[in-house]
Parts: C-alpha cells; structure tokens; sequence
C-alpha cells in the first residue's frame, strides 16, 4: 500500500487556503462526517425532501474541488454554522472527496471508491460513492452521507462489503449474471443494465492501482 501517494492531495482534493477548515471536522471519521453534513445537502437526500433544493443548489453542483466548494462554504458563512444560510447542494462524490481531503490533511492516507450500494433504493444498486480511508492496518469504507445522517441500519464508518460493490466487483458481478443487470445503474435517470457493462476493467483484482 503506497501510503504517501494515498496521503497526498491531488488537484481536486487539494484544500487550498483552507487547511485549517479541515481541521474543524475533527480526527474522528464519524465527526468529519457530521462536520460535512453541516454546510452539505444532497438533492435527494432526506433533507431535501423536507426543505426542497434551490435554484442556487443546483448551481452548486458544478463546483468540482475541495478548494471550490469550501470557498462557497465560507462566502455563506457555513464554516461558522450560520443558519440562516443555505447549504452547498452536493452529490455524493462531493462528500467523498471532501472527507478524502480531510483525511489527507491529516497524514491519513485516504481515497475515492466509486461503485454500487444496496441501501439506497430498495432492490437496486445504485451508483454511489465512498471514501475509504487506512487506519493503520485496513482500509474502511466511510459512506459520508449515511453517517453525518445517522439513523443507518449498518456501520457507515465501515460500510459492509456486501452492502456496496465496486464498479470493477460489479462489472464482474454482472458478467457472470447478466440477469441481474437491470438492478444496477442510477435509478433517478432510469440507467442500468447494459450502461454499467459498457466499459471492461482491467481484472478481478479488487484493489485500486
């Protein structure tokens, strides 16, 4: 395991002049989570459904780094927990990434995993994302969204590896049972099926380069 290369920010994860933003979340997976949660909303998330999702929100979505989405964080004054503000709108990638930053930030190596989850739409694996971070001996799998929302049915600080797949297990997964195709893909766009077997990974091998 290449911890330095792990530990290390790349362009999108690089935090900029907010090193010390990071630090606010705190050394422990399930407050960084929170601390994300704070100043984040997913458009389909339970909050959403409760307060809806802004014109302004939407626009949010197309903030790609760390340094970008923690500058509209501090425009707003989310940094500081103003209320009265709204929150960034964000998918799940961003919440990946954001913990990977923090995570980094800290020496801990950290990194983005990109696959299928269970329990999200009930009998379907739907596109997600996740931040796996190394404690030292094993990597786990911290699903951002779920724990900075609690109420889970399972450890979101490491997330069980039957309950979210690869895109690479999947891919495979799907290979040697075509019939459960369909059950894979983004449920909110009707994708799946063939549009996860279109590309081919390199091998069974389920550890990242």
């Amino acid at each position: 395991m290449r911890k330095a290369f792990y530990a290390s920010q790349s362009i999108y994860s690089e935090r900029g002049p907010y090193r010390e933003a990071l630090m606010l979340g705190g050394d422990a997976p399930e407050l960084t989570a929170r601390w994300i949660g704070s100043f984040m909303q997913h458009p389909r998330g339970a909050e959403s459904k409760e307060r809806g999702f802004t014109t302004k929100q939407v626009i949010d979505l197309e903030l790609r780094s760390v340094t970008e989405i923690l500058a509209v964080a501090a425009e707003r004054n989310l940094l500081e927990g103003d209320p009265t503000q709204i929150k960034i709108g964000g998918l799940c990638r961003d919440f990946a990434i954001l913990a990977a930053s923090a995570f980094r930030a800290k020496g801990i190596p950290a990194r983005l995993r990109v696959g299928f989850a269970d329990y999200i739409v009930p009998d379907f694996w739907e596109d997600h994302w996740l931040c796996e971070w190394h404690d030292g001996q094993h990597w786990k799998r911290l699903d951002v969204e779920f724990a900075a929302a609690g109420g889970a049915s399972f450890n979101t600080l490491d997330v069980p590896r039957e309950r979210f797949l690869t895109a690479n297990e999947a891919w495979f997964r799907i290979k040697d049972e075509p019939s459960i195709g369909s059950r894979f893909g983004v449920s909110s766009l009707n994708l799946g099926g063939g549009v996860v077997r279109r590309g081919k990974p390199a091998s069974r091998d389920r550890s990242p380069a």
